[in-house]
């Protein structure tokens, strides 16, 4: 049965872990990756072979203003994680950022207080890895 109301997807950070999220997400018939933003062109073009047809943005800016997504997902260094789901989230996005989503209480809280103001549902994205076992992921 084929999927017809897909959410569009853009992805922020395209490294080892991006390129997985690119791969996963385009398994899931629920999500459609059509934008991609990383300053290192050889990883986003490494992701957008895993999608049908995602766009290369230069910056999030521009990927939030004219990727027309529905949903947001970051796979960033850390540091860059909770600025890049405020961004997400104050224009309108849902958003699923790696973990950790903020580097300190003032971040998560100035991500809590955006999230109610907006009423964006947020999910930090938690990966458990076993040994003898393949990634298994759980997000809350």
């Amino acid at each position: 049965m084929a999927v017809t109301n897909q959410i569009r997807v853009g992805l922020i950070g395209c490294g080892y872990q991006g390129q997985w999220l690119a791969r996963a997400a385009t398994r899931v018939g629920a999500f459609r990756v059509v934008a991609l933003v990383d300053p290192d062109t050889d990883a986003a073009a490494k992701a957008a072979s895993a999608t049908k047809d995602a766009t290369i943005y230069p910056s999030t800016e521009e990927m939030l203003e004219k990727g027309e997504v529905g949903a947001v997902f970051i796979a960033t260094p850390h540091h860059l994680l909770q600025p890049y789901a405020l961004q997400a989230i104050n224009a309108g996005k849902h958003v699923l950022a790696e973990k950790p989503i903020a580097l300190n209480t003032e971040q998560a809280l100035e991500l809590e207080k955006a999230v109610e103001e907006k009423a964006q549902p947020t999910c930090p994205a938690i990966r458990f890895v076993t040994l003898n076992n393949p990634p298994k992921q759980r997000v809350c």
